[in-house]
């Protein structure tokens, strides 16, 4: 069963090992929440607003992030193989060694992230703004 969390309001949270795959959590407020090792598959981002959110090791397969406000997400380790991030603010996001196969990245603005190591196989990074971002060892497309 899904979590519905559609326009919750939730900054600052703690869900750590959370399991809330499926969850909807369309233009919730999580700002600088702590969601490492936490399991999100398929779950619903869409325009959230998740800034400075420490997502580490999350697992977060074919999930959207669709306009999302992500700027400056610690995502390092995490496995978002699959995800949307389709117009979302990812600048100075941190994707360290993260698993990004087949993410949609289009229209995104990647300015000034790190994608040091990380998976990009089979990546749409089409109209990304990538001014600044660090690909340093990364798989790419």
């Amino acid at each position: 069963m899904p979590c519905a969390g559609r326009g919750v309001y939730m900054p600052q949270s703690c869900l750590i090992d959370a399991g809330l795959n499926f969850g909807l959590f369309a233009g919730a407020e999580v700002s600088t929440s702590t969601m490492d090792e936490a399991s999100f598959n398929g779950a619903d981002f869409y325009r959230a607003n998740m800034v400075c959110v420490k997502m580490r090791k999350v697992w977060a397969r074919k999930s959207l992030f669709v306009g999302a406000n992500m700027l400056a997400i610690d995502a390092a380790g995490a496995v978002l193989e699959g995800s949307r991030f389709t117009d979302a603010m990812l600048g100075e996001a941190n994707f360290t060694g993260a698993v990004l196969r087949g993410c949609r990245f289009d229209g995104a603005n990647l300015s000034g992230a790190c994608f040091r190591e990380a998976d990009l196989t089979g990546a749409d990074l089409t109209g990304a703004n990538l001014t600044g971002a660090d690909f340093t060892g990364a798989r790419m497309p």
